[in-house]
């Protein structure tokens, strides 16, 4: 057996010590996320609603934008929160549901931003390249956006089913003893 295969199962990987932030880490930590979930919020919000509002600013670009801001304050209300608090619990302690969903959200969150940002190229490019030929409607953007909500979700789906709450540290991960055994340059064992 060489001195890495010795390494690798030495490792105790149910260290149950914890590492506890500071008083001082822990207060940044809280204050910062909280600046970033309060400006987001607010933020996004103000325009979402700036954009409902006033007619003449619901073009094709600006709707896009306002779901972008939509998917951002689902990250502030659901994500943002959550991490600050498993962050600085260390463990899971927001139950099952929580443990589910909350990667779901993530995922669909960032997926939707993911495909607005690229709608919004793809309007742009259209209009930079051809300025008088065709240009989406308000409506194309309305069900651009319903088509980026449902395969944010469909994408985010196997979150639901394969997240599953234990109590033991690295229940999850699934390692082999050694999982570089035979990948080693020079038939290392």
């Amino acid at each position: 057996m060489s001195n890495d295969t010795t390494l690798w199962e030495a490792t105790d990987w149910v260290d149950t010590s914890q590492c506890l932030p500071s008083v001082g880490g822990a207060t940044f930590l809280i204050v910062a996320y909280s600046a970033v979930i309060a400006i987001g919020l607010l933020g996004n919000a103000g325009l979402v609603f700036i954009i409902t509002r006033q007619q003449e600013l619901r073009n094709v670009t600006n709707i896009l934008i306002a779901n972008l801001s939509c998917s951002d304050i689902l990250m502030c209300v659901v994500c943002l929160p959550v991490t600050v608090i498993y962050t600085l619990m260390d463990r899971w302690v927001l139950g099952e549901a929580l443990c589910k969903v909350t990667p779901f959200v993530q995922c669909m969150s960032v997926t939707v931003s993911i495909f607005s940002l690229v709608l919004i190229a793809l309007e742009r490019h259209q209009l930079i390249l051809h300025p008088t030929g065709w240009s989406p409607a308000a409506g194309h953007s309305y069900l651009a956006v319903g088509l980026t909500w449902l395969v944010g979700c469909f994408i985010s789906l196997p979150f639901l089913s394969f997240n599953i709450l234990t109590n033991d540290p690295f229940q999850n991960i699934s390692l082999p003893s050694n999982p570089f055994r035979g990948f080693l340059l020079g038939g290392g064992v």
